[in-house]
């Protein structure tokens, strides 16, 4: 859930839906809608693309800088 791929967007009733991606048990790559209802989070896969696994590597865009939390109020 990371690059800006994942959208939340409202389903035709109002409720809100959030769109990502994962590996399904295959280990290909899908797309998958989940929208929270009474029972918990229904999750349900939207696509169905065979022998697609998007890999994950390397340092990413913030890799190369020291990412710390700033809070002058914990000395």
């Amino acid at each position: 859930m990371i690059n800006g791929n994942v959208k939340l967007g409202f389903d035709q009733q109002q409720r809100p839906i959030i769109s990502y991606h994962k590996y399904d048990q295959h280990g290909d790559t899908q797309m998958y809608v989940a929208r929270r209802e009474n029972t918990g989070w229904n999750s349900v896969q939207i696509s169905d693309w065979k022998g697609f696994r998007w890999e994950f590597g390397g340092g990413g865009s913030l890799g190369r800088f020291p990412v710390k939390p700033y809070a002058p109020f914990y000395h």
